[in-house]
């Protein structure tokens, strides 16, 4: 977040992680790579994973489709709790450590119930809320 508003200070007046995240730029870890498969198929051109996760959901209706994305969205809020019960993040009370999840069809309005504020509310205390929006 520091080299964030450094960088962004004149853009946003109150630079917060919301606003780093929807910018969508990294300022840390901005690099040159390239994709190392380069096709025509705009699907050929993502990761194993992104490709697999695409090909599960590419034919169902809106319906199935909201009910994979909120098993998908409570099976990584668990994950993202058992992670930080044994661990994973040392202690984030004591190096600040922000904890959330966060994918790009999440966009929801970024009302309450949309995964990045319901992941923020449910992995943190509860004052953390407001360092997510500033």
């Amino acid at each position: 977040m520091a080299a964030f508003t450094v960088e962004h200070a004149d853009e946003y007046e109150n630079c917060t992680i919301l606003q780093a995240i929807w910018d969508g730029r990294c300022t840390l870890y901005d690099s040159e790579t390239e994709p190392q498969n380069v096709s025509d198929n705009w699907l050929e051109n993502q990761s194993e994973l992104y490709q697999a996760a695409y090909l599960s959901i590419e034919n169902l209706d809106d319906d199935a489709y909201q009910q994979k994305r909120a098993e998908y969205e409570t099976a990584l809020i668990a994950a993202l709790q058992q992670c930080d019960q044994e661990g994973l993040f040392g202690n984030r009370a004591e190096n600040g450590i922000l904890l959330f999840a966060f994918y790009i069809d999440d966009y929801d309005e970024n009302d309450e119930q949309s995964l990045l504020y319901r992941s923020t509310t449910q992995l943190n205390q509860p004052d953390t809320y407001q360092k997510l929006i500033g």
